[in-house]
């Protein structure tokens, strides 16, 4: 992931204009004086050119060696990757790697202890870990470095170059971080006393040419005293022992200084073209208008600019007239007194007075769940308390509002325009203390966006203010004059502390387990089990947040790794999370100190030397003061695919249980990265498994934030009813809790009415809109039994098989056990055969279930092998339940609008009539609901049998898009393929990335125009159903055309059990697997079976030698194997693909050895082939394939044994 830096979003006036034209925005590119260099952030994938460029760097063979000196016997490129914030990359011309640089926001873990001795000599001599400590305090009093801070100096962890571009990376590297980093001052290096400073570190920085656009930087230079060198040395005091010297660079070395002031008529011409250049001024009459706003300031309107280097570069227009009314109205501002001046407790710092606010009220969280009205509890007031008190229910006390002579009395600016070229847009928040000095009796500064407009570095430093309503669209932002300043504090908490900690909680809902939990911490209970820690923020002395972490033993360790793809992050084995209080159970922080949260999370890390701080959602316990706070800062984890062990033991201990829950997660790699907020209106239409899969791909991308994201659902997140429902396996009830989709999106369960293209929002039937700049219709497909005859689902006794009708079906099967009417279960569908079971399971006489199968041709739809078929009608028959084939639906009677009987046409036409009907259940052909129907159709969008698409999702209207079982390919597409026959869950991907490009100006717009890219899905399509007579079922195939015929070569290995179980691998000419089936009373595990597809028959122990030999009775324990679970892993795959990637390298001696043997196979003899296996054997590439193995093998600890 780049770093922010490098990308920014170019301010755009009409953002969303054309959604088939890509977005335009500003990238700053990095261009030397001599050549090209590109930075970016370093990843794990950038160590094998590292590598290389150490074993090359500066032309010498000992370079390891040297670097070892200079940075520490066991220096690790992956570990510096880790947990080094600042890790960059420099790439050459051709993308190569030539250079390496890291940095971290402590001293280098390699330092030794710092050994502290008493003057007098008669205390004994103390040791204490440097990056852990007070580091800079340590500093201050051993080196003459008088400005260290923990909050503005670095420290070069690493470095290593090449030799012809060593100083310019550096020069570079340097500018680019100190211009990201605005509050940085210093970049240090502790150099071992045995060294003498080394180039380039040592080395004169480069002269530049004097062209015009070095023109100012020379004049600076002239008049700033800056060393010639990169760093200096800190001269040691004479009581230092340490056996290292301090080097620093300053960042008045490398960075010109942003300078504020007042607005002049004269900066007119300046001012022009940086708001053209952002599309803010577009009108013809951009002079004019700058002009008057320049000359029209007042006391209560000012307009300020920046300079650098005499140019102007940021412009601010900031006005302390400021409808009161209207914000209150719009913006839950009750956590900030209603931004008016009123009397508080406060602390004088620096000569001005801090007012510290303690209602962090949850209210001030959206609720993500939209019904037809609201609740919105109002704010509490905050009473002083003790532990004691702490411990009771939460009581809520209600707010006295403010007079109105009090609300006249405003205490906030506003910032009314704004623009900062995207070099310094780090400096932003500049503008704004500059303003608080302009105006200093006021304490807030508000801003807002419309909707849709990306967030820019300034809003970093703000905490965003919810709306009272959805129908207010533009985000409010505020700050205070106090969180731009100095970072807060962040300290172990203490006794002292305890009574502050609780009252941040008093005004909050739900907090009662929280106050437990820190009470317990001072006054600890032998019979509780639970560790837990408690860090306290400090400003001005008072308790403005607290951060509980809990202790992460093996066991949690092992299912949150195994549960969540946390290693995707970094590598979990430098910095286990085992054994740390790692895992975070409340943050609450002040609304004032919000966007300090970031700063807090790294300091409890770097004092409890941790990786990462990770939040496990507890699905029991609704804590939004924590959710605003994660949600924002902390990284969505995704869950893993786990693998199913036999009889659920893992080195014969039983596998941790499941978290139901989402988590979430703070690294060291994400400090300087925060995710790029997205506010685009995105509305998903229809809780289908593609519309799922679309959120999902969105929210859990790693380095943007969607905000703004609502799916409109009759059921909501639909929620997996087990056994009774066909499971496609896109999603299961556990996944769908790991996910979270509710917890990230706005979930509306309710139905589309109308849809408004020109006005972009979309009715339901509540009455209420929802706006929206990009709309999905992922509708999908379920059984609707007014398919038979319009008005027939309003029937009392007549139920489809879907998510609305299936919980009353089972109520009324339970209402209705007595009676001696007939169940009618109609339906050709695999769905029609798990209704007849749940009869059977609910002990209904077989007499009573009246089966019938509108087949037209001889066997059975619901399974396409004949051998599966008679499995299940043999079980049907020794119920006794006869299926009635080849009638279909004629017409139907009631009594007092209850069902009593049903009437069928036979093959010959002729009426068989069903007396004493209870309940008629459908399950035969799915259709779209009658609303989503109604509602595209009266959109002009155009429906044929299905809503008509393109192949990149797009309908004709350019902002809506379709996806899923409900659609099909437009006739220009000339294709037979519709997306019914691919996996929904690959859709709902597909489609995200499509998008992708609107939102992200790193991605482009997909290239689909070849034809074997527009229609190429690759997930197989998988089905689940328990059957009658205790039958489960579980198959998985490719997606594939109607017509398909498969290859002659191809094979089925087919293992039959009469009357018992049937299992069938079908394998292609290539030797992959595409197709399993599986019928039978076992229960299998089906996601390691699913692993199987498109895996080549060889990886599993030569399945079809080992077939054709006769080894292999039974497939299910074949795979239960110790040897095949290590395939199931969910890294196998990039496994394969990077031992594919190793092979194909030409000059390797094994491939070498491959391209030989396929070339004279056939004219080989044993013993020739015998020669070459032992040459293969001996070769120095296949030990680098074993070594690769066994790595896999230890990383994925499949086995912790191994």
């Amino acid at each position: 992931m780049y770093l922010m830096i490098f990308v920014q979003y170019r301010q755009m006036k009409r953002q969303f204009c054309d959604a088939y034209c890509s977005q335009t925005y500003e990238v700053c590119d990095i261009i030397h004086v001599h050549f090209k260099m590109n930075f970016r952030r370093a990843d794990v994938k950038d160590i094998p050119g590292i590598k290389q460029l150490i074993k090359g760097g500066f032309g010498r063979d000992d370079m390891e060696r040297a670097l070892k000196r200079r940075y520490g016997d066991g220096f690790s490129l992956n570990y510096l990757i880790d947990t080094c914030p600042l890790s960059l990359v420099s790439l050459n011309n051709n993308d190569e790697i030539n250079g390496f640089l890291a940095l971290s926001m402590n001293p280098p873990e390699h330092l030794p202890l710092v050994t502290v001795r008493d003057p007098l000599g008669e205390l004994p001599d103390t040791q204490f870990y440097l990056p852990t400590s007070d580091w800079d305090t340590w500093i201050k009093q051993n080196y003459k470095c008088p400005n260290a801070k923990i909050n503005n100096m670095a420290f070069l962890n690493f470095f290593c170059s090449d030799q012809d571009s060593a100083i310019s990376i550096f020069e570079k590297a340097f500018s680019i971080i100190f211009d990201m980093l605005p509050s940085l001052q210093m970049i240090a290096y502790f150099l071992p006393d045995s060294l003498i400073l080394f180039p380039p570190l040592s080395s004169n920085r480069p002269i530049l040419p004097l062209d015009e656009k070095t023109k100012l930087s020379r004049c600076r230079l002239k008049k700033t005293k800056i060393s010639s060198n990169f760093f200096t040395e800190c001269i040691a005091s004479t009581q230092c022992t340490y056996p290292f010297s301090l080097h620093a660079c300053h960042r008045k070395e490398f960075c010109p200084s942003f300078d504020v002031r007042l607005a002049r008529v004269e900066d007119c011409d300046d001012l022009v073209p940086i708001l053209k250049r952002n599309h803010l001024l577009d009108n013809g009459h951009e002079d004019q208008y700058v002009s008057s706003l320049l000359e029209t300031e007042s006391p209560t309107v000012k307009s300020l600019v920046a300079e650098v280097d005499g140019q102007v570069v940021a412009f601010m227009s900031i006005s302390r007239d400021v409808d009161q009314e209207k914000l209150r109205e719009s913006y839950r501002l009750q956590p900030f007194h209603q931004l008016i001046k009123i009397p508080q407790t406060s602390t004088q710092v620096n000569g001005k007075q801090l007012s510290i606010l303690f209602d962090n009220s949850i209210n001030i969280s959206k609720s993500n769940h939209v019904t037809s009205k609201e609740n919105v509890a109002e704010p509490e007031t905050q009473p002083d308390i003790t532990p004691e008190d702490s411990i009771e229910d939460d009581i809520v006390p209600e707010i006295e509002e403010p007079s109105e002579e009090k609300l006249s009395q405003s205490n906030v600016f506003i910032v009314t325009l704004m623009c900062v070229e995207t070099k310094y847009s780090a400096y932003a928040s500049q503008l704004i203390q500059f303003g608080f000095q302009i105006w200093p009796d006021l304490e807030y500064c508000a801003l807002t966006l419309a909707p849709g407009t990306p967030e820019t570095s300034l809003m970093r430093y703000c905490s965003p203010i919810p709306s009272v309503s959805p129908e207010i669209e533009d985000r409010l932002y505020l700050t205070n004059r106090f969180t731009l300043k100095e970072p807060v504090e962040v300290k172990l908490a203490t006794p002292q502390h305890l009574n502050s900690i609780l009252n941040l909680a008093v005004s909050i809902k739900g907090m009662k387990e929280f106050r437990q939990l820190v009470t317990s911490q001072f006054t600890p209970d032998p019979e509780s089990e639970e560790k837990s820690l408690t860090y306290v923020a400090l400003a001005a002395g008072q308790v403005i947040g607290a951060v509980v972490l809990s202790y992460c033993n093996e066991r949690t360790a092992e299912a949150l790794l195994d549960q969540y793809d946390v290693a995707s992050f970094f590598n979990v084995n430098w910095k286990p999370i085992e054994g740390n209080y790692s895992i975070a159970k409340y943050l609450l922080i002040n609304p004032l100190f919000e966007c300090q949260t970031r700063y807090i999370c790294f300091e409890i890390m770097r004092m409890l030397k941790l990786n990462c701080i990770l939040y496990p959602k507890n699905q029991l316990v609704e804590d939004l003061a924590t959710k605003r706070l994660t949600i924002r800062e902390f990284i969505p984890v995704k869950p893993r695919r786990m693998i199913e062990y036999p009889n659920n033991l893992r080195d014969d201990i039983p596998v941790p249980p499941n978290i139901l829950g989402n988590l979430q997660m703070f690294s060291m790699q994400s400090l300087y990265e925060p995710r790029m907020v997205v506010d685009t209106r995105i509305v998903v239409v229809g809780g289908s498994d593609t519309g799922i899969s679309f959120l999902e791909t969105l929210i859990y991308m790693s380095h943007i934030q969607f905000s703004n994201l609502t799916l409109i659902s009759n059921d909501g997140i639909p929620d997996v009813v087990d056994g009774w429902l066909v499971d496609n396996r896109s999603y299961t009830s556990l996944s769908l809790k790991q996910h979270a989709i509710d917890y990230y999106a706005r979930i509306i369960t309710d139905s589309t009415v109308e849809l408004h293209r020109e006005h972009k929002k979309v009715t339901i039937s509540s009455e209420s809109t929802i706006k929206y700049d990009y709309l999905v219709l992922c509708p999908g497909l379920q059984y609707y039994s007014d398919i038979l005859e319009p008005g027939f689902g309003a029937v009392d006794g007549v139920f489809a098989v879907n998510n609305q009708e299936l919980p009353d079906f089972m109520s009324y099967i339970e209402f209705n056990k007595a009676s001696q009417g007939k169940i009618v279960i109609y339906g050709r569908s695999l769905q029609a055969y798990m209704a007849i079971e749940y009869c059977i399971m609910n002990q209904i006489p077989p007499a009573r279930i009246y089966f019938v199968d509108p087949t037209t041709s001889k066997g059975s739809s619901a399974f396409p092998k004949e051998a599966v078929n008679e499995l299940v009608q043999e079980k049907l028959k020794l119920h006794g339940i006869p299926v009635h084939q080849n009638y279909t639906f004629d017409s139907y009677q009631t009594n007092d609008g209850y069902i009593t009987a049903i009437s069928f046409l036979d093959k010959n036409s002729r009426k068989v009539f069903v007396s004493n009907v209870d309940i008629f259940l459908y399950a035969d052909q799915k259709s779209i609901h009658i609303n989503s129907f109604k509602t595209i159709n009266d959109a002009c969008l155009v429906y044929d049998g299905a809503l008509v698409i393109d192949k990149d999702f797009r309908t004709t209207d350019p902002f809506i898009f379709g996806a899923g079982t409900a659609t099909k390919y437009a006739t220009a597409e000339k294709t037979d393929w519709l997306p019914s026959m691919y996996s929904s869950k690959e859709i709902g991907n597909r489609l995200a990335w499509v998008m992708m490009h609107f939102f992200d100006p790193n991605v482009h717009p997909l290239s689909l125009t070849e034809e074997k890219r527009k229609y190429t899905y690759r997930d197989s399509l998988k089905r689940r159903a328990n059957l009658p007579g205790g039958l489960k079922y579980f198959s998985f195939d490719m997606p594939k055309l109607p017509n398909f015929k498969p290859d002659p070569l191809s094979r089925n290995l087919e293992i039959t059990v009469p009357n018992m179980e049937y299992s069938c691998i079908h394998v292609d000419q290539r030797g992959y697997i595409q197709a399993f089936e599986y019928i039978g009373p076992r229960d299998i595990p089906m996601s390691n079976l699913e692993c199987l597809y498109s895996r080549h028959e060889k990886y599993f122990n030569r399945l079809i030698a080992r077939f054709d030999e006769g080894v292999i009775p039974d497939f299910i324990p074949f795979f239960n194997e110790t040897w095949a679970l290590c395939l199931f892993h969910d890294r196998f795959p990039a496994f394969i693909q990077k031992s594919r990637a190793d092979g194909l390298v030409l000059e390797n001696e094994t491939t070498k050895i491959m391209v030989e043997l396929r070339k004279n196979h056939k004219k080989m003899n044993e013993r020739d082939l015998e020669a070459i296996y032992d040459r293969f054997d001996q070769s120095p590439d296949r030990e680098e394939w074993n070594k690769s193995v066994f790595d896999y093998l230890l990383k994925t600890q499949v086995f912790k044994q191994w």
